[in-house]
């Protein structure tokens, strides 16, 4: 008498080809999360480009002019190529401007380490704007201020009425460097 069912020989093809499938299957997930984590990585990795670049645009859109240096005493920051010193009009408790009175963002990579690029809030004893010193990145590999007049041509920084930077930023995912950059050509809107 025959019975139905699957011989043993059947059952061990039908578990060898099941653990193939098993493992490509393995494989293509595992290089599938690689794929992803790269891509998620790339991402952010712009997203704070673009971070980046709406701050230094906002602040120079917002601001009264370039300073040569800020403050009196220590440290001291110097406007250069790779410095950015900005005024931007005072503010009382009400949010409203105070006339002739200036508070100073820097921007500038940090002296300690200069993969950190930094914003540094300075606030003049009349404001009620707080100060603030934020990292903007960790991962800073150049940072390029160049000041120009009106019509474009390369100017000393207090004379300027726009500025152009560039922005790069240098990462490691893995094995993996990238490299990306951001750059604008920002007037000032007080000038």
């Amino acid at each position: 008498m025959k019975t139905k069912g699957f011989t043993l020989v059947e059952l061990l093809i039908v578990m060898a080809v099941s653990a193939i499938a098993g493992v490509l299957l393995l494989q293509v997930l595992v290089n599938n999360n690689s794929l992803v984590v790269d891509q998620s990585f790339k991402i952010s990795h712009g997203l704070n480009l673009n971070d980046i670049s709406s701050i230094i645009e906002n602040d120079i859109k917002s601001s009264a002019g370039v300073v040569a240096e800020y403050p009196d005493s220590n440290p001291i920051y110097i406007t250069s190529d790779n410095t950015l010193i900005i005024k931007i009009p005072s503010i009382n408790q009400d949010e409203d401007v105070i006339p002739d009175i200036f508070d100073h963002i820097v921007v500038a990579a940090d002296s300690a380490n200069q993969k950190v690029l930094r914003r540094i809030t300075i606030p003049s004893e009349q404001s009620s704007r707080p100060s603030n010193n934020r990292v903007l990145t960790s991962s800073l590999s150049l940072i390029k201020f160049s000041y120009l007049d009106s019509t474009g041509v390369s100017t000393t920084p207090t004379n300027a009425s726009k500025i152009n930077y560039i922005v790069n930023l240098l990462n490691k995912s893995g094995l993996n460097n990238y490299q990306s950059s951001t750059s604008g050509e920002i007037n000032f809107r007080n000038n």
